[in-house]
């Protein structure tokens, strides 16, 4: 299977976390349209090359940005001139990325006709001073309202984004969010620490000392009342940052971390077929004024080294299907074997790894919390 991501890279406001790439102005998108239509039709002969013939397009995801900006007669257009140029699977999984306050009565139902089947949004949390504090544009209420519509609509895939470890969100805040959460009967939900991204307006903040860090306890506290609460309701960790009713895990983020190919348009997109990976430059003007140009896309071929590390790094982010040590042994010889086996058998003895039912390791929740220094041991030499 492959997948293909669009980066539709516009927003009405930025928020003072994130650092995906985006312009505060609409009125890049009609040229922005044309230059992405002319690059999916114009990679299309070299990606489906690489791909080779028995790969079908399993799962598209338009990403952003908030790609919901976007007229419904655009993001049809870009789904039919996908299934022109590419194998795409008519059970594809087509995700569409939506902010609460774009979401409407009358667009829902024309997202499924254009073939939209999952949507995912960014709600953040539930607390509206929580919201301003990270310059979201909604409240509370309305993205309450906006999942009712969705619901509504007859799209049951929804997946929602909630933000732990911001700046004043006490454990009780969180647990609130969590609770409100369960209590709207979500099959998807994706959480994620917050992180400092440089350069981002948050950033900033704490560099001034305008906010500080939530304590490490806290945020240890978060994690933990995250992984406990989300399996009491059923939504289960497929992925550190992922849970999901049975049947609802993301396709195409699974994708990601289990090493499938899939290929990316847009500015600042990144692609991945083994061993090449592509990345676009975040730059709208560059991007409109030739989305083919080499010259704005960087290419690399992973090395042996690298493709062992990002074996690792992306496996042990899957909670239920971890790293084989077999694999590694084929693929990567007895040194890189003995050197992982080694890591493993201690954090087993520890209880940060667990053995699953296939032969493979996986973190447990304590393990979770120390991942980054696990996975840096594996691949230390």
């Amino acid at each position: 299977m492959a997948g293909i991501y669009i980066h539709v890279p516009f927003c009405s406001k930025k928020c003072s976390y994130c650092d995906f790439y985006s312009v505060v102005s609409k009125s890049y998108i009609t040229q922005y349209i044309h230059s992405l239509l002319f690059e999916i039709k114009g990679r299309a002969r070299e990606y489906n090359e690489l791909l080779g013939s028995q790969d079908k397009i399993e799962t598209i995801y338009i990403g952003g940005g908030t790609p919901s900006l976007l007229s419904n007669a655009y993001i049809a257009t870009i789904i039919e001139t996908l299934r022109k140029h590419f194998k795409v699977s008519s059970e594809a999984e087509i995700t569409m990325e939506v902010n609460p306050e774009s979401v409407s009565k009358k667009n829902l139902p024309e997202y499924r006709n254009i073939g939209i089947n999952r949507v995912s949004m960014g709600v953040q949390s539930f607390n509206d001073q929580l919201l301003k504090s990270i310059s979201r544009s909604h409240t509370s209420i309305e993205a309450i309202h906006a999942i009712d519509i969705i619901k509504g609509s007859g799209i049951e895939n929804l997946s929602i984004d909630l933000i732990y470890g911001l700046p004043d969100q006490t454990l009780k805040i969180w647990i609130k969010d969590l609770d409100t959460l369960f209590s709207l009967d979500i099959p998807h939900l994706s959480a994620y620490h917050l992180i400092y991204e440089e350069g981002t307006p948050m950033w900033y903040f704490r560099k001034r000392g305008k906010v500080q860090e939530t304590p490490e306890e806290t945020s240890i506290e978060m994690a933990k009342y995250l992984y406990i609460s989300t399996e009491f309701h059923g939504l289960i960790p497929y992925e550190i940052s992922a849970f999901a009713k049975k049947g609802f895990e993301s396709k195409h983020n699974s994708a990601y971390w289990l090493g499938k190919p899939y290929l990316a348009f847009g500015p600042s997109a990144h692609g991945y077929i083994h061993p090449y990976r592509w990345s676009v430059s975040p730059s709208i003007v560059k991007y409109i004024q030739n989305p083919l140009s080499e010259d704005i896309r960087h290419t690399e071929i992973i090395s042996h080294e690298e493709s062992m590390e990002e074996y690792i790094l992306t496996r042990m982010r899957t909670l239920q299907h971890g790293i084989s040590l077999d694999y590694i042994y084929k693929e990567y010889g007895k040194t890189s074997y003995n050197r992982v086996k080694h890591v493993i058998d201690k954090k087993i003895s520890c209880g940060l790894i667990r053995k699953l039912p296939n032969s493979h390791y996986a973190l447990t929740y304590n393990g979770i919390l120390l991942m980054d220094t696990i996975i840096l041991e594996m691949v230390s030499e």
